[in-house]
């Protein structure tokens, strides 16, 4: 028997004990976790500010247009209801909850692979590759689709660091 600890329990010598010390076990996670902030997170922010930017760059993109069509000034408080009259307003909204959506995957990602949870790579890098073609068809352009590109380097990052 062990000798009694301080509450004056006693524990069996049968119980395994672990090869190695704790510390030593943390030290290669702490150090794939450090890789990971280190490596993908700015890939990560840029990506979402891409995909959050693309927002109001489009709407004035789209306001441009409308103006160029129809060889008058549009204020923009008529935007929206005038996109409600041709019945195309809804989307301009789904394309803004699409590109808010797409922000918040990288961040997610980000926090997730601090975790250490290599495992989210795989839906991470699904929603990206579907973001970037829709992206350009739907809303956001160019710029949300670079978002999606950085959001698939940072994942490739940070799993490759992270597994090394």
């Amino acid at each position: 028997m062990a000798p009694a600890g301080p509450l004056n329990i006693t524990v069996p010598d049968v119980i395994p004990r672990s090869p190695q010390p704790l510390d030593e076990l943390l030290k290669g996670w702490r150090a794939r976790t450090r890789a990971l902030r280190v490596s993908g997170d700015p890939l990560f922010a840029a990506a979402a500010a891409a995909h959050l930017l693309s927002i109001p760059l489009a709407l004035i993109l789209l306001k441009t247009a409308i103006e160029n069509a129809t060889q008058q000034a549009l204020p923009w408080d008529g935007l929206f209801p005038l996109l409600n009259r041709w019945g195309s307003l809804w989307i301009v909204q789904l394309g803004i909850g699409f590109q808010t959506f797409m922000a918040l995957v990288p961040l997610l990602a980000a926090a997730l692979f601090h975790r250490g949870w290599i495992g989210a790579s795989g839906p991470v890098l699904l929603t990206a590759i579907v973001a970037i073609p829709l992206s350009i068809v739907l809303y956001g352009g160019i710029l949300a689709a670079a978002g999606g590109v950085l959001t698939i380097a940072g994942t490739l990052l940070a799993t490759r660091e992270g597994t090394t």
